[in-house]
């Protein structure tokens, strides 16, 4: 039997002001995504 194991990084952004359009708050939640990754596994990054 094998063990099945998973890490899970992720990239948070909220609507504001600053990401007032739908390109906006992706593009934020791309860069939370990539400073959690940038953090190591199982991390979570708000921007």
């Amino acid at each position: 039997m094998s063990i099945l194991t998973a890490t899970f990084t992720f990239g948070l952004s909220q609507i504001c002001a600053t990401h007032s359009s739908d390109d906006a708050l992706l593009e934020a939640a791309d860069k939370a995504l990539y400073e959690a990754k940038k953090q190591g596994r199982n991390r979570a990054s708000i921007f």
